[in-house]
């Protein structure tokens, strides 16, 4: 009889903890954080064959950001002005004594999921303006959300050089080499069972399951966000492959803006944005942009790496949201601090053609 009993107690106290547990999830209104709203647009069809898309003037998008409880807990608005770009409008024809600053890059620098005056190019911007010496700077930024850097280094040659920059910088993510109509590289690493396993787009047993438990589907949530992160983390790597399209046509198009600013006497930056997900005690992108920093100083191309500016500090913070991977307003300061003191020297030698190769 005490042998039945015990295996009696052992099988009823499985479902009796998940009962226990579904009890309090529901008690304390423990839930998946929503997944963010998005209403408007700021880009879209290009007639231009080789941008595809673009900012569109006037556009508008807002964002709203929602925590577990359902609560807004940001909420953003972004907008793209007159001429194609987000910030203040400029005069085409640059002023007397202006320094004027081109950023070209994809949301990494555009500043999706942050607010007006917000994104690295704002800071950058106010950052240079501080200066001592009273030189005047204009920071103009031209992302566009979804780019390559093909796309964008495209849109300075079709838009930009008729505002006249003095300095072009090309924020770097570690996917701006998965050009559209390439063919994505073979996968290095299948997904792992846990990531299949808790896929919120899974039907079968385990929709069923997820839709009528929300302790099962909590914890499922965050094991796919953990999951997923380091798994596109490890998969970008594969887009930086000797023989991959993408990277070939990617490092052809970073020597030709090379070429054609340097004929122009416009100094050229590429600024290595990291990817904020720590991964085997490195951030994500850390091997990608070694590989483009090499790249880079191979080629005699400018290259300043902002991955050490976030030594420390915690990452899951900077994040702008638990559902959005982008960088928050304060990894937005910090990337452009660091972009600003980076640049510093350069600017006071006046010799923004020649930062040095092995930062």
């Amino acid at each position: 009889m005490r042998t039945r009993a015990r295996i009696a107690v052992s099988l009823l106290a499985l479902p009796a903890g998940l009962l226990f547990a579904e009890g309090v999830t529901r008690v304390f209104g423990l839930a998946p954080v929503p997944v963010p709203e998005v209403q408007g647009a700021v880009f879209g069809d290009s007639p231009e064959p080789r941008l595809g898309f673009e900012n569109l003037p006037g556009g508008e998008q807002r964002i709203v950001y929602r925590d577990r409880h359902g609560a807004v807990a940001r909420e953003v608005l972004s907008r793209v002005n007159r001429q194609g770009f987000r910030g203040a409008e400029v005069a085409e024809e640059k002023p007397p004594g202006v320094f004027r600053i081109v950023c070209l890059g994809d949301s990494h620098t555009f500043g999706y999921g942050v607010g007006e005056g917000e994104s690295w190019p704002c800071v950058l911007e106010s950052a240079l303006r501080a200066r001592p010496d009273g030189a005047r700077f204009e920071v103009l930024n031209c992302a566009v959300n979804a780019y390559d850097a093909e796309q964008s280094l495209a849109l300075l040659e079709l838009r930009l050089l008729k505002f006249h920059p003095d300095l072009v910088l090309l924020g770097f993510f570690v996917n701006d080499t998965a050009i559209r109509g390439v063919q994505s590289p073979p996968e290095q690493e299948p997904p792992s069972w846990i990531m299949k396993l808790s896929d919120p787009h899974r039907k079968g047993f385990v929709r069923w399951l997820r839709e009528h438990s929300r302790f099962v589907d909590l914890i499922a949530d965050g094991a796919f966000n953990r999951d997923s992160l380091g798994f596109f983390s490890r998969s970008r790597s594969a887009l930086f492959g000797e023989d991959y399209e993408g990277w070939i046509r990617v490092r052809a198009a970073l020597v030709r803006a090379r070429e054609r600013l340097a004929a122009e006497r416009i100094g050229f930056v590429v600024l290595l944005l990291p990817f904020l997900v720590e991964e085997e005690g490195h951030l994500g992108s850390t091997r990608a942009m070694g590989i483009v920093r090499a790249f880079c100083a191979q080629s005699s191309i400018p290259c300043l790496d902002l991955e050490p500016a976030f030594a420390g500090r915690d990452l899951g913070e900077l994040r702008v949201h638990p559902r959005d991977f982008h960088a928050g307003p304060e990894a937005h300061r910090i990337l452009g601090q660091a972009a600003a003191q980076e640049l510093a020297p350069y600017l006071d030698a006046g010799r923004l053609e020649t930062p040095e190769q092995d930062r």
